[in-house]
């Protein structure tokens, strides 16, 4: 997938867009257009509005992640991240947070694996929450037949599960 990116300081009026990703301020609000689009024929296109506020100067490649094989976009930038899919043009998430640092995504076999300083989540290939659980600094990670497992280092060990409890 390629991406073009426009940051501007102000909305400009004649950008047309499919989806609008807004902030949790109204005030000085930068904007940044992406165009996100297929490289594979019939080329697919989706233009994504996104409002920042006085923490995100601009957007760069670093801020989204797609993987191949799936419909889904993730963005993350200071205190918000989300999840766009592109099939259906639509945000599926907008989580805006206190973080300290971005969270990362992970493709692994059956799920997508979301970390970041405050907690850790698996998500389907749909964008949907399979579980979550707090997260702290520092830890390590192991990763099992059906979850993942998060040592505490000097706390305990919590379990983050792959696949949809029954």
């Amino acid at each position: 997938m390629e991406l073009t990116i426009r940051n501007y300081t102000i909305a400009q009026k004649s950008e047309k867009f499919d989806i609008l990703v807004p902030c949790d301020s109204s005030v000085e609000l930068k904007f940044s257009y992406v165009d996100f689009e297929t490289k594979e024929t019939p080329k697919k296109k989706l233009t994504v509005k996104f409002a920042l506020n006085q923490s995100n100067d601009e957007l760069s490649e670093f801020n989204f992640v797609n993987f191949k094989n799936t419909d889904l976009i993730f963005f993350r930038y200071t205190y918000q991240w989300g999840i766009i899919d592109f099939k259906t043009k639509q945000l599926k998430r907008n989580i805006i947070d206190k973080s300290l640092d971005f969270p990362f995504f992970y493709l692994h076999d059956n799920c997508i694996l979301v970390i970041d300083d405050s907690f850790a989540e698996t998500i389907t290939f749909d964008g949907e929450t399979i579980d979550k659980i707090s997260n702290e600094q520092p830890h390590e990670m192991n990763e099992h037949e059906d979850y993942f497992e998060f040592d505490i280092i000097g706390i305990e060990k919590r379990k983050l599960s792959k696949f949809h409890k029954r």
